[in-house]
């Protein structure tokens, strides 16, 4: 932007007293216009395709949400429609942790909603492997990201699916998925907009089933687990602690899928589980052990 004032000082001065009229106060939208427009500077863009950019942008923040989505490339609008999904059946629990999106949209099951045991059967040989990973699966069999590059893979995927009204609020511990604000919020969950947003997953998987998802990101979550460096002992507990908890209330919720599917992923957490306890008790064996079950280490 200094190089454009440089360049052309009085188009670079129109730029900025156009943003000042147009925003009327409202911090919001400067922010919004801001994000664009950066957007636009990230493009190489000289001075007037900027202001060009600018008036295309409406003044009232609702009108500025329907433009931010409407921007969403069509191939990208299922998933965006699932990631709205996702964050709202979650959004009762608390806040939502990145990795738990992640998993989430990664755990997508469409193969697996079988009517018999021989359908699920063949559906476990399908593309999504996610239900037929081995206790001692290697961990270059299944992709999952370090927190920083967690962090940029999803921060492009939802700025490029959500039209940047959902945002990565980063913490120590953990990062965390929110909307940009509340009335972005408002928008998104307003009847007609949801209701748009529902027909696109529709017309593909009409058994799309959030809290499906959302279980099977815990049983992925604890596979990850299993992958990675251990926590302490009571980290671990008290990681585990919360995702079974969470795997419950998301498994009490589900209403669209048959039944023998929500069975199938509370039995493969368990297997996941028991391989996580195991080995944290230095016992990796695949045999009978004397261990105790792993439910009993946490807290109830």
């Amino acid at each position: 932007m200094n190089d454009l004032a440089i360049r052309s000082p009085n188009e670079a001065r129109e730029l900025v007293e156009e943003v000042i009229y147009r925003a009327e106060g409202v911090f919001l939208w400067v922010t919004l216009v801001i994000a664009s427009l950066l957007s636009g500077l990230r493009n190489r863009d000289d001075i007037l395709v900027l202001l060009k950019r600018l008036e295309r942008l409406p003044p009232q923040l609702e009108l500025l949400y329907d433009h931010m989505l409407s921007f969403v490339e069509p191939e990208y609008i299922v998933e965006a429609s699932k990631t709205f999904q996702i964050f709202r059946a979650y959004n009762d629990f608390g806040s939502l942790y990145l990795e738990r999106l992640y998993n989430a949209l990664t755990a997508d099951l469409p193969l697996i909603r079988g009517q018999s045991d021989e359908e699920l059967k063949k559906a476990r040989k399908g593309p999504v492997r996610l239900l037929e990973l081995a206790p001692n699966i290697k961990a270059n069999q299944i992709l999952f990201y370090e927190p920083e590059s967690l962090y940029e893979h999803m921060e492009i995927k939802l700025r490029t699916n959500c039209g940047g009204l959902l945002e990565i609020q980063r913490w120590r511990e953990s990062d965390t998925v929110s909307y940009i604000h509340r009335t972005a919020r408002d928008y998104i969950e307003r009847h007609d907009v949801w209701a748009k947003l529902m027909v696109h997953v529709a017309s593909i998987e009409p058994d799309f089933e959030p809290n499906a998802s959302l279980l099977m990101s815990s049983v992925l979550d604890v596979k990850h687990h299993s992958l990675r460096d251990l926590p302490d002992a009571e980290r671990l507990r008290r990681n585990l602690s919360s995702i079974w908890h969470d795997a419950l209330r998301f498994a009490k919720r589900i209403e669209t899928i048959n039944p023998s599917i929500k069975i199938q992923l509370i039995h493969e957490f368990d297997r996941a589980a028991t391989t996580l306890y195991k080995r944290a008790n230095g016992n990796e064996e695949n045999g009978p052990s004397e261990l105790p079950h792993w439910s009993s280490y946490l807290d109830f």
